[in-house]
């Protein structure tokens, strides 16, 4: 088990990957790293679409991933905080750069 920032961030994309588990009939109930498919998989229009760009989905549902899109903090009277990261090196800005 990983352990992430406790940040909105993060939240989100846990509950993005939730709802596909739920709108592809996994079974979320058990404590296995990979929850398996518990019927058939609904076939409604987004799901079509979203099988032409992934490929059919498998039997068992791949792990969260967790994808980092920097921080940004307003710290008031034009102030800001930036961290982002490109590629592999990380760009950080304070004060007038970071609020830009």
């Amino acid at each position: 088990d990983r352990n992430y920032p406790a940040t909105a961030q993060v939240a989100s994309q846990q509950g993005s990957f939730l709802a596909r588990l739920f709108s592809r009939n996994f079974d979320v109930s058990s404590s296995s790293l990979a929850p398996a498919r518990v019927g058939p998989e609904p076939k409604g229009l987004a799901q079509k679409l979203s099988d032409t760009l992934d490929g059919d989905a498998a039997q068992f549902a791949k792990g969260f991933q967790f994808l980092n899109l920097g921080i940004l903090a307003y710290l008031g009277n034009s102030q800001a905080l930036a961290q982002v990261q490109v590629d592999k090196a990380t760009v950080k800005g304070t004060g007038v750069s970071g609020y830009a």
